[in-house]
């Protein structure tokens, strides 16, 4: 649950041991990667036969449920869930993107917040395959650099609206440290394969764009 008490579902398909997670709502504001999930959950019931056997598809289309509620990027405890990881270069004061700086943002340790523990603990009980985050806005998948990330990431780009971009140029892309992101955590103490995916605005509904490259990863 979150810091106000909302509950941070994760729906379940498939019943193998290859586990595929897809993340949604770290960020509340960013509506449009709820959406696509959502409209991801529904395909997946609807057609359900396609899942491989050896496939569990796991889906949590809003993590931050009380900044959902609220349009708000940050949690209930004003931290950006996506800056509350023990990256190796997680730090607790944290830039927004509209320039605004937040002296404990990051927390005031990795994982301090409700939500970043929960998808944390979740995340190392299953050790998932692959793990791919839903943020917006920047139209670009960038892989975190463990496994066959990169490869995956090209794959995916090939298949949907977004285009690549490797990991090294995270930071001319977003003009603002990405500190303490789950992604680099994944990757930093797990290496856990793990793709970051920017939509095309905050309010899209970019499923349509994307469906290719979902059903496809979700047979890797």
């Amino acid at each position: 649950t979150s810091v106000k008490g909302r509950g941070i579902p994760a729906y379940r398909f498939g019943g193998g041991d290859n586990k595929i997670v897809y993340i949604g709502g770290t960020h509340g504001n960013e509506k449009s990667s709820a959406t696509i999930l959502n409209r991801w959950i529904d395909q997946l019931e609807a057609q359900a036969p396609r899942i491989p056997a050896r496939s569990s598809i796991v889906v949590i289309p809003i993590l931050n449920s009380d900044g959902y509620a609220e349009s708000n990027r940050l949690n209930g405890n004003r931290v950006d869930l996506n800056r509350n990881f023990a990256a190796n270069n997680w730090k607790s004061g944290v830039t927004l993107p509209d320039k605004t700086f937040l002296p404990a943002g990051g927390g005031t340790e990795p994982l301090t917040e409700p939500e970043s523990k929960a998808i944390a603990n979740y995340l190392m009980a299953n050790r998932p395959r692959l793990v791919l985050t839903y943020h917006a806005s920047g139209n670009v998948v960038i892989p975190n650099d463990s496994g066959d990330s990169v490869n995956i990431a090209k794959q995916y780009a090939n298949k949907s609206s977004v285009y690549f971009a490797y990991n090294s140029q995270t930071g001319a892309i977003f003009d603002y440290d990405t500190t303490g992101a789950m992604e680099d955590w994944l990757h930093d103490k797990y290496g856990i394969t793990t793709l970051l995916i920017e939509l095309y605005s905050q309010t899209s509904n970019d499923y349509a764009d994307h469906e290719e490259a979902l059903w496809w990863t979700a047979g890797l």
